[in-house]
């Protein structure tokens, strides 16, 4: 009867209609104006990377972050402070912007 119960409950939870996409939708009409400016910005950055044969890790470690960091900056959802950009620019001896 429990495991009857149990599967009307996982049932139930996954019909819900909202599991978050809206909001997460929603989020992104709001921020698309900077969403695309990072966007643009990540394109620059991989095209750059791949010109001086650089990989993500060798980019983090000029810059004294993570290779994590990089890895989101480059996804292009990353909302990046002039003080990052610069330090990209400083490091991968380019203009971003």
């Amino acid at each position: 009867m429990k495991t009857v119960e149990n599967n009307k409950n996982k049932l139930q939870d996954l019909a819900t209609p909202d599991n978050g996409w809206i909001a997460d939708a929603e989020w992104h009409q709001k921020n698309k104006h900077w969403l695309d400016k990072s966007r643009k910005i990540a394109v620059k950055i991989l095209m750059t990377i791949k010109e001086k044969g650089l990989s993500q890790s060798e980019l983090a470690q000029r810059m004294g972050v993570s290779r994590q960091l990089i890895s989101k900056i480059v996804s292009g959802g990353e909302n990046l402070t002039l003080s990052t950009i610069s330090k990209l620019e400083q490091a991968l001896e380019t203009t971003l912007l």
